[in-house]
């Protein structure tokens, strides 16, 4: 999710020249970066509406993040890749010698003239329209589990309320078989496919674009396996460094469920909203800004988006879920890991029971147990 649409405005104005490209091909992952050629430049100059001949031949070169290693995919929200055949409106500053940096693609990378109200992520790294395996959890997962990441929380155990506040938002609509489970409080902070669904809040040296409020990574089964798509693991960065975070709606900070509220659409594979028919204050709605609380409520387009999902009914809509406060704080044990536990009055799952006990007792081997659990295919 990225922030105030005016700031982004005023970034992209500075690049001195717009142009529409066309994505014709891509190259191999580097780095955990998917490198992309861009060419075939449209000759028109858009802020100057001329034509430019300095782009009438050669390749721009655009380097994101996501991409395929080893079966494996990784997709950051807000970092869609492009995808080949589509036009984008590229921003372009120069960089001397007669080369040019794509400084961003309007809205992100949002095709031209979209044609949809929600969209779903899929494994090509396009948001909606590629022809890429969507991105989904096996419902056999269900409940998905999800984690604290109980140290950078400290002290917090409001944000945690809120947390869990944006999954029931999501298990709550009707029609859908999703399932969570919040299984407390996790020592680990590291956003891995490490089998562990963790929230994690990322106070010092956040990686990305200092623009984004939070960013989740998804991990998922890449290439043309029956199973392209799968999702073995999510989680959800919120940008601690650069934003301020608040539940009570103070001036000029985030509202944290707000913000994971829509961040948990993408947690499920769903995309972000490009062209709102309905509502530009939708959950998926790429945009947010300072004590926005919109995005606490799902609108039709982000309904209808996990309908065409998790279509179906689950069997425990009847009970609560569980909620993650309880079981972080303040219970930091010996081992230096939170102790986890679970309500009685909860409809039980006897692996989930044996899961829960496992974390508290022996910590290291209830990771490896969910690892285990969520790439056994």
């Amino acid at each position: 999710m990225t922030v105030d649409p005016e700031k982004i405005r005023v970034a992209l104005d500075e690049a001195p020249i717009v142009a529409d490209i066309e994505i014709l091909a891509k190259r191999p992952i580097i780095e955990d970066k998917q490198l992309f050629s861009l060419s075939e430049v449209k000759l028109l100059d858009v802020k100057r509406n001329e034509t430019s001949s300095r782009f009438r031949s050669g390749t721009l070169s655009l380097q994101t993040l996501g991409g395929e290693s080893e079966g494996i995919g990784t997709f950051f929200s807000g970092y869609p890749r492009p995808y080949v055949g589509q036009r984008y409106r590229a921003h372009l500053a120069p960089m001397g010698n007669g080369n040019y940096q794509v400084v961003g693609l309007e809205a992100g990378f949002v095709p031209l003239n979209p044609q949809r109200s929600f969209s779903r992520n899929r494994t090509d790294g396009s948001d909606g329209e590629g022809d890429g395996a969507f991105l989904f959890w096996d419902k056999s997962f269900f409940p998905i589990p999800y984690f604290i990441a109980v140290d950078t929380f400290k002290d917090l155990p409001q944000f945690v309320s809120a947390i869990d506040s944006g999954f029931q938002t999501w298990r709550n609509v009707d029609q859908v078989m999703i399932e969570f489970l919040p299984l407390g409080c996790s020592s680990s902070d590291d956003n891995q496919n490490d089998g562990l669904n963790t929230v994690i809040l990322i106070e010092k040296n956040w990686p990305f674009d200092s623009m984004a409020i939070a960013i989740t990574r998804n991990f998922y089964i890449a290439g043309n396996s029956a199973r392209a798509g799968l999702i073995l693991d999510s989680d959800i960065l919120l940008n601690g460094e650069i934003h301020e975070f608040s539940t009570i709606n103070e001036t000029g900070k985030h509202d944290v469920q707000n913000i994971v509220t829509h961040e948990i659409g993408h947690f499920i594979g769903l995309g972000h909203e490009m062209e709102p028919t309905i509502d530009n204050d939708a959950t998926m709605f790429r945009n947010a800004s300072v004590n926005e609380l919109n995005k606490r409520t799902l609108k039709e387009n982000d309904i209808n988006g996990i309908r065409s999902a998790y279509q179906g009914v689950s069997q425990n809509k009847g009970s609560s879920l569980l909620s993650s406060s309880p079981s972080c704080f303040p219970t930091i044990g010996n081992s230096g890991c939170a102790r986890v536990s679970r309500p009685g009055n909860s409809t039980p799952w006897p692996f989930l029971i044996l899961l829960i006990w496992v974390l508290g007792v022996c910590p290291t081997l209830g990771r490896q147990l969910i690892r285990a659990v969520s790439t056994r295919l």
